[in-house]
Order: structure tokens, then sequence, then C-alpha cells
């Protein structure tokens, strides 16, 4: 009955173990998503604000040509650092994804086993 006991109190403690850290991958998930979304934001205000710019060009009359190559440049300034920086986010959001699967399955595992020891 002891090692039953002492087994089924390993597989709690590994257990708890388990949940407390799919919560912290919950959590840095969360603070990720909500970086990401300010990211964009922020940037999203920084489109506007270069379109403002843009427009006020225009307004100028600048030749087309010319305002064809400054829109596509500030295309280029504006969203090659947000790509760059999103799939980076992206990525790192994948491997706390997978993590947390695999601490899903792994707390699973724990789970049957304490049932079958508490079974047995």
């Amino acid at each position: 009955f002891d090692q039953v006991r002492n087994a089924h109190e390993q597989s709690s403690m590994r257990l708890d173990e388990a949940k407390h850290h799919i919560m912290e991958l919950i959590e840095t998930k969360r603070i990720l998503e909500s970086q990401a979304d300010d990211r964009t934001k922020w940037l999203y205000q920084q489109l506007q604000m270069k379109d403002l710019q843009m427009d006020e060009m225009a307004s100028q009359r600048i030749p087309e040509k010319e305002m064809e190559l400054l829109r596509i440049k500030l295309i280029e300034e504006v969203t090659l650092p947000h790509k760059q920086q999103m799939k980076s986010i992206q990525m790192e959001m994948e491997k706390y994804r997978d993590s947390f699967f695999s601490l899903r399955r792994e707390h699973e595992l724990f789970k049957t086993e304490s049932n079958h020891t508490i079974s047995e």
C-alpha cells in the first residue's frame, strides 16, 4: 500500500509541476500575443502617418514617377521591419505552442498513470 501511495504522491507532484508549467506557458503566450497586438497597432499608426505624409506630398504636385518611387520606399521602410518582427514573434509563439502541447501530453500521461495506480 505504501508503494502505491508513494507512486500516487510522486505522480501528483509531477502533475502539479506540469500544471504550473502549463500555466506559465499560457501566461507567456498571452503576453506575446499582447505584445504582437501592441506592435501591430503601433505599426498601423506608423503606416497611417506615412500615408498622410504621402497625401501631403501628392498635394504638392510631385511628379508621378518620383511619387511612385517614394511610395515604394515608404512601403519597404514600414513593412520590412514589421514582417521580420512578426516572423520572429511567430517562431517564438510556435516554440511555446509546441512546448505547451508537449506538456499537455505529459500531463495526460501522468494523469492516466495516477488513475491507473489508484485503481490498482
